[in-house]
C-alpha cells in the first residue's frame, strides 16, 4: 500500500508526516519512519529531522501484515511484513525449474504469501538449499528486500548439522579447497581455473550416535553441494549421500540440515537468530531403506 503526499510547506519530514496524518502521535510517526518505506523524491528517509521543501513528493509504503487465518503448507519459523523464514522439507527444490513435477519451495511460499496478503505481496528467494537438504530457508516479500539480503548474505552466519559415517580427525577444523562442477557433481580441484571456485567450511565434532557421528558445520562460502563434497573429501561422508562417498546399502534421506541462521533485519537492522532441532529420526538412521518423500 503506497500513500503519496505532496509537501505544502517547508519543514522536517516528521512535521510534514504530521500534516499528512493529522492526530497521529509523534511516537507513531517516528515508528513509521523506522519501519515503513518512506521516500522523499525517491530517496529513502529514516531521520526525523530530514528537511523537506514545499512541493517535494513523499511516498509512504506500508506492507500488509500476513493474515493469521491462512495456514501455510509448511512450517513457518518466523515472519513479518518484510521476510519469512521457513523449514524446507527434504526432497523439494528451493527455487527454479526442476526435473520433478513437485512444486518448488519457492512456489509454496509464494502462494502462501499471496493468499495471506490478498495478492499485495509475493515471495522472493534469498538463498538456496540443495534438494536433499532440509532446514532453515529465507524468502523476502519484495525484490528490494531480496536484494538487500543477498548483498549482505556473506556476512551472516549459517550453521548445519550433519550425521556422518565416520568421525573427523581432527575433531575441529577448517576445510579449504577449490571446487569445480562437472556435470551434476562437484569435485575438489587442484589448480585454479575459470569455473573453479574457492570454498571454505568450518566443522566441529559434537558426539557419537550409535555407529554414526554428529558434526556441526558452518559455511564461510556458499557453493553448490559444498558441505557434502567437503565432508566426503576428508573421509567423513554424510549418511545417505552416496553421491559423495556414503554407503548405498540403503536408500536414505541425506542427513544434512540447516539448523541455525543469524542475520540482520534488512529494514530495522536488528539481529535475528533462528534455530531448529533435528528429529530423532534424522539423527538415528535405521538399518533399512527409508520412504521419506
Amino acid at each position: 500500500i503506497i500513500m503519496k503526499h505532496l509537501a505544502k510547506r517547508d519543514g522536517t519530514i516528521l512535521e510534514i508526516l504530521g500534516d499528512a496524518y493529522a492526530g497521529t502521535s509523534t511516537t507513531k510517526l517516528r515508528k513509521m519512519l523506522k519501519f515503513a518505506n518512506v521516500t522523499l523524491d525517491g530517496e529513502q528517509v529514516r531521520m526525523a529531522d530530514t528537511p523537506v521543501k514545499t512541493g517535494q513528493l513523499i511516498n509512504i509504503e506500508k506492507q500488509e501484515k500476513p493474515s493469521l487465518n491462512v495456514k501455510a503448507p509448511f512450517r513457518v519459523i518466523w515472519q513479518d511484513q518484510y521476510i519469512i523464514v521457513c523449514d524446507k522439507p527434504v526432497g523439494l527444490i528451493t527455487a527454479g525449474e526442476g526435473i520433478t513435477r513437485r512444486p518448488t519451495m519457492h512456489k509454496l511460499v509464494d502462494d502462501y504469501v499471496k493468499d495471506a496478503t490478498k495478492g499485495a505481496q509475493s515471495a522472493f528467494p534469498v538463498h538456496r538449499l540443495d534438494k536433499e537438504v532440509s532446514g532453515l530457508v529465507v524468502f523476502a516479500k519484495s525484490e528490494e528486500i531480496q536484494e538487500k539480503l543477498k548483498a549482505n548474505w556473506h556476512q551472516f552466519s549459517k550453521k548445519y548439522i550433519a550425521i556422518t559415517e565416520k568421525e573427523p580427525n581432527p575433531k575441529k577444523g577448517t576445510i579449504s579447497t577449490l571446487l569445480e562442477e562437472r556435470g551434476l557433481k562437484m569435485f575438489v580441484a587442484t589448480t585454479p581455473g575459470p569455473n573453479i571456485k574457492e570454498a571454505v567450511t568450518y566443522y566441529t565434532y559434537k558426539e557419537r550416535i550409535g555407529r554414526y557421528h554428529m558434526v556441526e558445520v558452518e559455511l564461510a562460502t556458499g557453493k553448490k553441494n559444498q558441505i557434502r563434497v567437503h565432508l566426503g573429501h576428508i573421509g567423513c561422508p554424510i549418511v545417505g549421500d552416496y553421491k559423495y562417498g556414503a554407503s548405498n546399502a540403503f536408500k536414505r534421506q541425506i542427513r544434512l540440515m540447516a539448523t541455525q541462521l543469524y542475520i540482520k533485519h534488512p529494514i530495522t537492522g536488528k539481529d535475528l537468530a533462528f534455530k531448529i532441532e533435528p528429529s530423532t529420526i534424522f539423527t538415528h538412521p535405521k538399518e533399512k531403506s527409508e520412504d521419506y518423500r
